[in-house]
């Protein structure tokens, strides 16, 4: 009996367009929920990754090493969960931070031989004599790369011939680094970090980023606008005009339309 009674009801057209369009409305929103599902996912495997990865390096072509690891994808607020030492970097930063490179870099220098001048004699009162001895060091190994070092001390002889210096006083200490970093996408569709640099002796000991808020950031948005034009499938309650018999009604509606959005909008906070 009640298998008749659905039977009957369903050969009404209007009750047979409601149970198509209330399919319909599930459909979509089952579908909405599986892309929402599959990118958190999605970005799940990724942290899970990166968490995992360690620093990993090879030589390109031109003997350059470049070193790489697995990329966090995270939300500010959750970024202190995966690295606190990531979150503690944008902590206090005045703007919204959208990528975080956090490398930690070792210099290992080659012996070098490095000359020195030996100033000309100077005679003190007590009758010692003083001797000012200079080194420099200055090399250019690319562009960018470059070390400059320069520093002297004084040796004095006195009258019993006993010899004296003073502490090594550096003039000079500085250098340039040249870095190349950022984000790439590996061939299992993970998302790494790089680093890389040509100043010799040049290693990395310690390699962490993160992207944040890709989507939520304003200045993306400008260069990446989302797409005021749609085509999809809709469905509702609403009124409808029908040109053939020109009435006017209303109704549950379904079909397949152009769409033009005036307003977008994310309800997600940073």
């Amino acid at each position: 009996m009640f298998i008749k009674t659905i039977f009957k009801w369903l050969s009404d057209i209007k009750n047979q367009r409601n149970v198509l369009l209330v399919a319909v409305i599930i459909l979509i929103l089952l579908m909405r929920g599986c892309g929402s599902s599959q990118s958190e996912v999605n970005t799940l495997k990724q942290n899970v990754f990166a968490l995992n990865d360690s620093i990993r390096v090879y030589k390109t072509k031109n003997g350059l090493l470049i070193y790489e690891k697995g990329a966090l994808i995270s939300e500010t607020n959750s970024l202190k969960d995966l690295n606190k030492e990531l979150a503690e970097a944008v902590k206090y930063l005045k703007d919204h931070p959208i990528v975080v490179l956090k490398p930690e870099i070792r210099i290992v220098e080659v012996p070098k031989y490095i000359p020195i001048y030996i100033k000309d004699p100077v005679k003190n009162a007590d009758g010692s004599i003083t001797r000012t001895l200079e080194w420099s060091y200055d090399s250019t190994y690319s562009s960018g790369n470059y070390r400059l070092l320069k520093g002297d001390f004084r040796a004095t002889v006195d009258s019993n011939l006993n010899l004296s210096t003073t502490p090594m006083h550096i003039i000079r200490d500085e250098f340039g680094m040249e870095l190349t970093t950022g984000l790439t996408e590996n061939k299992e569709g993970k998302l790494e970090i790089f680093v890389t640099s040509k100043y010799p002796g040049f290693s990395v000991t310690k390699l962490n980023g993160a992207l944040i808020d890709p989507r939520e950031s304003e200045v993306l948005k400008k260069y990446f606008p989302q797409k005021r034009w749609a085509v999809g499938v809709y469905g509702g309650y609403g009124f409808y005009f029908d040109p053939n018999n020109l009435r006017v009604g209303n109704g549950f509606q379904l079909g397949i339309g152009l769409q033009y959005n005036i307003f977008q909008w994310n309800f997600r906070k940073r």
